[in-house]
């Protein structure tokens, strides 16, 4: 109870002051290959600058749990280039029926820049980083 107070409280504190800072939140699906086998610990974000992509921050995932509806569920922070703290959140996981291991989580991501940019993503674990992915998302 504590905590979904504490991350309504968070939303409720970044609705009202990203208007002021000029930031963007978009609701980004994000399909992860490997989720667990790969012990995947987080997901990079890269924005496309004239073709060359430049980290733009990092999702920081929590061990996965199940929620109380019995949704399996990753809590998750992000993280400036800077390392500072914007933003926190909860993401359902998504399990690829045919594959249980490929997942897909849906997370708020804030961009402080104004215009829409395409994006590549990367996941991280303890071993390293993937290369980035194929796909650009564009919001």
């Amino acid at each position: 109870m504590r905590r979904g107070l504490r991350f309504a409280g968070l939303l409720l504190l970044c609705a009202l002051v990203m208007p002021l800072m000029a930031c963007n939140v978009g609701n980004v699906n994000v399909y992860i290959p490997g989720f667990d086998t790969s012990a995947v610990e987080g997901v990079s974000f890269w924005r496309d600058e004239s073709g060359a992509f430049v980290f733009d921050g990092t999702l920081v995932f929590s061990a996965p749990t199940v929620n109380g509806n019995g949704q399996e569920v990753v809590d998750y922070e992000m993280l400036t280039p800077s390392g500072s703290q914007m933003l926190a959140g909860r993401a359902h996981i998504y399990r690829d029926s045919a594959n249980p291991d490929n997942v897909t989580v849906r997370v708020y991501y804030m961009r402080v820049h104004q215009a829409s940019q395409d994006f590549k993503v990367t996941t991280y674990n303890a071993v390293g980083e993937s290369a980035l992915s194929l796909d650009a998302i564009h919001f």
